[in-house]
């Protein structure tokens, strides 16, 4: 199904037991582009609490509204449009089939538990606009294996990369705020420990911790 940018309102349970929906190109999250928080934010205001949909591509906004797509537990595969700046809480919180998901440049935020339990996302690429990363942002994402962090970015929160199975955080030489030393991600003043991967069978703490 592709809905037109035209549409301006989608109705409560619009596509709600459409079983056969497997994807859709919407033009926002909900019930409608001007509604950003509450139950009318949430994509199971129009697909149901248990959607089928595999392949979603949302074409517009600057923001992912709190738990818009969680527990969508058949989606595979989203498209998020460049205007998009800032990803909320719980977006994408059990989506446990996702695997693939590009984050557009502009993205500055990434929220708490945005892609928790994501178990089978692979690979996640961060923009280089991005600043911040929530508290367990990609908790449980146990497929997660590698992770790129941008040379912005200057704020992560506790637990964001826990249960999961990295092994090596690339950071790029530009950021001023964290570091990959040792088998660790540490402030860049090495005296707080961010992340410990969890095959690191023996740990030994840095003299700056």
């Amino acid at each position: 199904i592709n809905i037109p940018a035209s549409v301006v309102e989608i109705g409560y349970y619009a596509f709600k037991g459409c079983t056969s929906l497997i994807r859709a190109s919407i033009p926002f999250v909900g019930a409608s582009q001007d509604v950003d928080a509450g139950a009318e934010a949430m994509g199971s205001y129009v697909f149901g609490s248990a959607p089928s949909v595999k392949f979603i591509e949302l074409k517009a906004g600057e923001r992912i509204p709190t738990s818009a797509f969680n527990g969508f537990g058949s989606l595979q595969d989203i498209i998020l449009p460049q205007s998009l700046k800032n990803i909320g809480n719980q977006s994408f919180s059990s989506c446990y089939n996702l695997m693939s998901v590009d984050i557009p440049n502009g993205v500055t935020n990434i929220g708490d538990s945005a892609f928790y339990n994501c178990y089978k996302l692979p690979r996640m690429d961060l923009p280089e606009g991005l600043r911040s990363l929530g508290a367990r942002c990609f908790q449980s994402c146990s497929s997660l294996k590698q992770l790129y962090l941008p040379g912005k970015v200057e704020s992560i929160g506790s637990l964001a990369f826990g249960s999961t199975r990295i092994e090596y955080i690339d950071v790029s030489e530009e950021n001023e705020f964290f570091v990959w030393e040792g088998g660790y991600l540490l402030s860049y003043d090495r005296k707080r420990l961010v992340f410990c991967p969890s095959h690191m069978c023996l740990v030994t703490f840095p003299p700056t911790v």
